[in-house]
């Protein structure tokens, strides 16, 4: 486990010119990024379809997803 709150909060930041994060109640979204507790990620995402999903279920997850939107 990790502390996805401040990994999320750092997401934020990182991406901050590039990306608005909002409730994926919001409506008309491009993209919904799940951000897991730990590695097994065993959130059911079908119901988010057919909006593009990623996961996110550990730090090096996060970091990794900021490099490839940047």
């Amino acid at each position: 486990m990790y502390d996805r709150v401040a990994l999320v909060n750092r997401m934020k930041r990182a991406l901050d010119k590039e990306a608005e994060f909002v409730s994926f109640q919001a409506g008309n979204l491009d993209l919904i990024l799940v951000v897991c507790g730990c590695e097994t990620a065993c959130v059911d995402i079908s119901g988010f379809k057919p909006v593009p999903v990623r996961v996110v279920s550990s730090v090096p997850d996060g970091d990794g997803f900021v490099k490839r939107f940047l």
